[in-house]
């Protein structure tokens, strides 16, 4: 959660202060009790239906993975140090990230917290610790300024806090190196991701920043881009305390993928809450009762979802260069689950031989957040699906999908998603 580099914090400190983030994000348009995961996991703890349970080796860790669904399966691994408990991470000693729709879950070890991101249906991300100190009533504490002054949002009007997922140059301590840092999206060229990570499973003529360091006697296979082929972790560092020994190149792909969904709704939500309610205050004001929504209002929900739009569909993301290596434990688990259709097909099936998913659909429009977005959103982002995937519109930036995709998508989207049937009004002939 911490960013140590100082440009990084030089150049965001210009455009954002945590304060107005904190304050943005906890007073959006529409504001009510969370219900993100965390804080309906605190609920259940208070109440007692449920305990976490301790052990001595990594704490709450595995137990509060088992309780919210997190697969231990979706653990990489990056030992740059980019996060609130920076000071402990270095190659030696990487920071374990897991991961499923929802929760994102941080272990360090010999760490004294759990780092955790969890998405509110309504709020989006929300940040939290838990201390990993045996006591009787864990509690997980609502992180501010510790975690907002560095995940700060995209863009100074909508003040709603971004997961991040980096890429440095590390050192032989994890520190970035110069000012090469990127944040990583489905548009990153493969061969600038992961710097500061393990990657374990990639194959083929796929290069990325991954498993090196800059600089420094690690001898072999530690310089830039020149391992970045591993099968597994072992002889990198200790992985005794972990719970895997590798840091799958498929969950990493996801990884990147769905924090940039995650993102995208969040800041369309915030924005278009904040446009409509200004619209019906100054309609209160003037006292008049317009069902129609103006054109100001209107160009402000197509600024902020069109983007959406086009990261649902993948528009803009890079080719995977090459197949990647055998199917892992955890690309297996993340296309089990999901709704599938009456000829099994599903928006979490992958393809990683190009591209990453089998019908360039994200799976986030299943998401809670996704179907709490406004009705001004909801509504103009399965219009521009509908138009997309019908063949409406063919412009470039679609160009990636063929005619085959956008049917199939189409046909899984309608028969797996009331609500896209009855607010896009699409109906699909066998």
């Amino acid at each position: 959660m911490r960013w140590i580099s100082g440009v990084v914090l030089a150049v965001l400190a210009g455009a954002f202060s945590a304060g107005q983030i904190l304050s943005g994000a906890l007073q959006q348009p529409g504001f009510r009790v969370q219900t993100d995961p965390i804080a309906v996991l605190q609920e259940r703890l208070d109440r007692g239906e449920i305990e976490l349970e301790h052990s001595p080796e990594r704490g709450y860790l595995d137990s509060l993975l088992e309780v919210l669904e997190v697969p231990s399966s979706s653990q990489t691994f990056v030992f740059s140090k980019t996060s609130l408990q920076s000071p402990l991470i270095d190659p030696d000693a990487p920071r374990a990230l897991y991961f499923n729709d929802d929760v994102y879950v941080g272990f360090v070890r010999g760490g004294p917290v759990l780092e955790l991101g969890s998405i509110d249906p309504v709020h989006g991300t929300v940040f939290y610790t838990l201390d990993q100190e045996e006591t009787d009533a864990p509690t997980f504490q609502a992180e501010g300024i510790r975690c907002i002054s560095c995940h700060l949002p995209s863009r100074p009007d909508i003040p709603v806090p971004r997961l991040m997922v980096m890429s440095v140059i590390p050192n032989e301590n994890g520190e970035a190196v110069g000012t090469d840092v990127s944040l990583i999206t489905d548009a990153s060229p493969l061969a600038r991701r992961w710097g500061g990570w393990f990657v374990t499973g990639t194959g083929g003529n796929i290069v990325h920043r991954g498993n090196s360091v800059i600089g420094g006697d690690r001898g072999p296979g530690w310089r830039l881009g020149e391992e970045p082929h591993l099968a597994e972790l072992d002889g990198r560092f200790d992985v005794s305390p972990y719970l895997r020994n590798d840091s799958d190149i498929v969950a990493l792909l996801l990884l990147v993928h769905q924090s940039q969904i995650h993102n995208l709704i969040g800041d369309a939500a915030y924005a278009v809450r904040a446009a409509a309610e200004e619209e019906d205050a100054r309609e209160r004001f003037l006292r008049t009762a317009d069902p129609a929504y103006s054109r100001q209002t209107l160009n402000r929900v197509a600024e902020v979802a069109e983007p959406l739009v086009r990261g649902l569909l993948f528009a803009g993301a890079v080719s995977l260069e090459d197949t990647v290596a055998a199917p892992s434990e955890f690309a297996a688990e993340f296309s089990a689950t999901g709704p599938r259709d009456s000829r099994g097909r599903s928006l979490r099936d992958l393809d990683l031989d190009g591209r990453l998913l089998r019908y360039p659909l994200s799976y986030l429009v299943y998401s809670d957040q996704f179907d709490q977005l406004p009705d001004l959103a909801l509504g103009y982002v399965y219009r521009r699906l509908r138009e997309v995937l019908g063949g409406e519109d063919s412009s470039g930036e679609f160009g990636h999908l063929s005619a085959a995709d956008r049917r199939a998508i189409l046909e899984i989207l309608t028969e797996t998603k009331r609500e896209f049937r009855e607010l896009a009004g699409v109906s699909v002939s066998p």
